[in-house]
């Protein structure tokens, strides 16, 4: 590999670095709003059923469950915000291991570099 081309992949490296650094902390946030959604929302849901509102999930009414299944139930009824929380995390590691992927490479092309710099 010629100098040319491992300058232009190092600046290549450099540059998708730094949109994917940008892209980490845009999803960091969204990951974020999205824990903090589902946990209000579970507790909303754990109050409702303390204070004997009547809910429905897939077509089964639940009015005043025991206690002891009460927080099973309420995740059950926050699966949505539960769903968006898994894959905002998700999402949040998959941005996260791309970012260390293209470090891997940038210190590849840093290493072919040293070596062409040490024969150059």
């Amino acid at each position: 590999m010629e100098g040319t081309k491992v300058a232009n992949a190092i600046q290549n490296c450099i540059d998708a670095i730094s949109k994917q650094r940008r892209k980490l902390e845009s999803q960091a946030a969204k990951t974020a709003e999205a824990i903090s959604a589902y946990d209000k929302r579970l507790a909303i849901v754990l109050i409702e059923l303390k204070n004997g509102k009547k809910l429905e999930l897939e077509g089964q009414i639940i009015e005043n469950p025991p206690v002891g299944t009460a927080k099973e139930i309420a995740k059950g009824l926050c699966w949505r915000e539960r769903l968006n929380k898994e894959q905002a995390e998700a999402m949040w590691k998959a941005v996260n291991n791309n970012l260390n992927a293209l470090l891997a490479e940038l210190n590849g092309y840093q290493s072919i570099n040293k070596h062409l710099d040490s024969f150059g």
